[in-house]
């Protein structure tokens, strides 16, 4: 194998890595998250007080781990992606990582902007607010985002098409990238490994 191909290897073993662990760090913040707030809520019910204070810092655990969950699924699908494309050359691979490195910073900020629009809404609820102030707030997040999905649009079309004249299709990539082939092309790579070890 060329040492380029060697470098694309490592760089798709490199994203499934990154990958998994990204899942299991997932799954480790979920539990300590709802221990955590399990805890808050004894405490909340056990000193009596009349309002749900919990719900407040647990808002705002549930949003880190909102954007934690979005942070793994970005992981995996660029690894699932780079693994449907086969092999690319270092300037068709550079123009994939753009379009998933632009894609992911949009539904990053996406996340983090619904989930503090979500914890500003508890709080408005929590506190007795008779005025929907969270509104505010959140009107000016969710403009933030329309902005920066235009700007994520203009660069993945800019960084699609460019790779297209390089004669490689980004939709037959994100297709076979989609859960089914991911799970059809894991279920082949691991009989494939069985049938090797034997």
């Amino acid at each position: 194998m060329t040492a380029l191909g060697d470098r694309f290897q490592h760089l798709r073993r490199k994203l499934r890595d990154k990958a998994t662990r990204a899942q299991r760090s997932l799954v480790m913040h979920g539990v300590t998250f709802a221990g955590v707030n399990g805890v808050l809520f004894l405490i909340n019910v056990t000193t009596g007080g009349a309002a749900p204070w919990f719900l407040i810092p647990s808002a705002f655990g549930a949003a880190a781990v909102v954007q934690h969950a979005v942070h793994a699924a970005n992981r995996r699908r660029a690894a699932d992606e780079v693994d449907a494309a086969g092999y690319l050359d270092e300037e068709r691979l550079k123009l994939v990582r753009g379009i998933q490195k632009a894609r992911a910073r949009l539904r990053s900020y996406g996340a983090i902007a619904a989930s503090l629009c979500g914890a500003l809404f508890t709080i408005n609820v929590v506190t007795g607010g008779a005025a929907p102030w969270f509104l505010i707030p959140s009107g000016v997040l969710g403009a933030t985002v329309a902005i920066h999905a235009v700007a994520s649009a203009d660069r993945r079309t800019s960084l699609v098409d460019r790779l297209a004249r390089s004669g490689v299709d980004w939709r037959k990539i994100a297709d076979g990238a989609s859960p089914a082939s991911a799970r059809r092309r894991a279920l082949s790579q691991r009989t494939g490994g069985t049938r090797r070890s034997r």
